[in-house]
C-alpha cells in the first residue's frame, strides 16, 4: 500500500490539524475516533467515530458533538475527509455513510462537505435506501461511492432479492423470510439488509447473508456452506437448490416432528386452550399432510364463528367443525347441513340439561320454604 499505514494517517491527521487539540484512536481496519477539543478541554468537542459495516461494504461515519467551533469549516472538512477516504484501503469499503444527530453539526454538514458527499434526500433511491437503514430523517445523511455508482447497486440488488423471496412465497406456500434487525447506534437506527437473513420453509429455518465480492457475490447459509458467483441469477438458483434439498430432508422429519410455526399462533387466535388446539390439529392431520397444514392456516381466519350454550361451530378451509367441552366433530364441505344439525341438537340438550339443574335447584328451594 505503498507504505501507507494506519499509524502514518494518523500521523498526517495530527499534523494537519496542528493548531487543534486531536486524538486519533484507529484500529488495524481504519475503524475508531478522531476526536478534537478546546485546548483546556478534557472532553471531545467533535467525534468522528468510524464503523466498518463489512458484509455491506461501507463504513458509516457518526459525527458527534454540539460544539462546532473550529474555523475555516470547509477547509477542516475537506482536510479531514480526504484522510478519512484514505483508511478505506484498509477495509475494503466501497462506500461512505456520514450521518449526525445534532441539527447544528447536520447545517455544517450541508453546506461544507465535499461536493462528493450527496444528501441523500436529493437520490432518486432514497426510499429505498431508508427501507434498508432507518434513519430519523432523511435530510440528516450523506453518501460517498468510493466505488462509482455502488449505494444504488446496493439498494437495488436488496430490492431485487425482497421481490425475488415474494415470489418464491407465492411458489411454496409454507416459504417465509425475514431480515435481522441489526442495531447500528444513533443518529443511525437499524439496518436490515441481506447481510443477515434468515428463510423458512416447510419446518427448516435457515440463516443466512449475502456479501459483494471483488468479483462478483457470495452467499452463506449456515448448513450448506458458502457460494460464489459472479451473477444475481446464480444466486438465486443456489437458494431454489437449497429449498428442493430442504424440502427433500423435511418429509423425513415431519413424520417424527410436525411442524407448526404456522398453526400455532393461527389457533391461539381462537382457542386458548392447548389440549383443544391439539385435539383441532389432530382432527386436521386425519384428513391433510402436515405442510398442508401449515399452507392452509398461515393466511386463513376461521369463519362463521358461532359459540352458544357451550357449543362452538366454525368453518375453517372447507371443512365445518363443532366444539363441546373436549369433544370435536369434522364435517366435510358437502355436509354443512349435517353441520349446523349437530350444532342445534347439542346446544338443544345443553339448554335442557341447564334448565332441568335450574329447575331441580329452585324445587328444592320452594321445598325448603314450604
Amino acid at each position: 500500500m505503498n507504505g501507507i499505514t494506519i499509524e502514518t494517517i494518523a500521523e498526517k491527521i495530527k499534523k494537519s490539524f496542528w493548531y487543534l487539540k486531536v486524538h486519533v484512536d484507529l484500529e488495524k481496519d481504519g475503524t475508531g475516533t478522531i476526536d478534537f477539543f478546546r485546548r483546556k478541554s478534557n472532553y471531545y468537542d467533535l467525534r468522528f467515530e468510524i464503523t466498518n459495516l463489512k458484509e455491506e461494504n461501507m463504513i458509516i461515519i457518526k459525527v458527534k458533538g454540539e460544539q462546532f467551533y473550529i474555523r475555516f469549516k470547509r477547509f477542516f472538512l475537506r482536510k479531514l475527509f480526504f484522510y478519512i477516504e484514505k483508511l478505506v484501503a484498509f477495509n475494503s469499503s466501497k462506500l461512505i455513510y456520514v450521518g449526525t444527530d445534532s441539527e447544528k453539526t447536520r447545517k455544517i454538514l450541508i453546506g461544507h462537505l465535499p461536493s462528493s458527499y450527496q444528501n441523500i434526500e436529493k437520490l432518486s433511491y432514497n426510499y429505498k435506501w431508508r427501507k434498508i437503514i432507518s434513519t430519523r430523517t432523511s435530510s440528516d445523511y450523506f453518501i460517498n461511492n468510493i466505488t462509482p455508482g455502488f449505494s444504488e447497486l446496493f439498494v437495488h440488488i436488496n430490492e431485487e432479492f425482497e421481490m425475488f423471496f415474494e415470489k418464491i412465497s407465492k411458489e411454496y406456500p409454507t416459504f417465509d423470510y425475514s431480515y435481522e434487525e441489526q442495531y447500528i447506534g444513533m443518529p443511525f437506527s437499524t439496518l436490515f439488509s441481506l447481510s443477515s437473513f434468515s428463510f423458512y420453509i416447510d419446518g427448516w429455518k435457515e440463516n443466512c447473508s449475502f456479501s459483494f465480492e471483488e468479483n462478483g457475490y457470495s452467499f452463506v447459509s449456515d448448513s450448506f456452506g458458502t457460494f460464489s458467483a459472479s451473477t444475481t441469477e446464480e444466486i438465486k438458483d443456489h437458494i431454489r437448490s437449497l429449498i428442493e434439498k430442504m424440502q427433500t430432508k423435511q418429509r423425513v422429519k415431519t413424520l417424527f416432528e410436525e411442524p407448526k410455526r404456522y398453526y400455532r399462533p393461527f389457533i391461539e387466535r381462537y382457542f386458548q386452550d392447548e389440549e383443544i388446539q391439539e385435539r383441532i390439529y389432530r382432527i386436521l392431520r386425519s384428513k391433510y399432510k402436515p405442510n398442508e397444514i401449515e399452507a392452509m392456516v398461515r393466511h386463513a381466519h376461521i369463519h362463521d364463528f358461532v359459540h352458544y350454550c357451550n357449543v362452538t361451530y366454525f368453518k375453517l378451509n372447507e371443512d365445518y367443525f363443532v366444539l363441546q367441552d373436549k369433544n370435536i366433530w369434522i364435517f366435510s364441505s358437502t355436509e354443512k347441513e349435517e353441520a349446523v344439525a349437530k350444532l342445534k341438537s347439542l346446544a338443544f340438550q345443553q339448554m335442557k340439561e341447564t334448565f332441568e339443574q335450574s329447575w331441580n335447584i329452585q324445587t328444592e328451594l320452594i321445598e325448603k320454604l314450604g
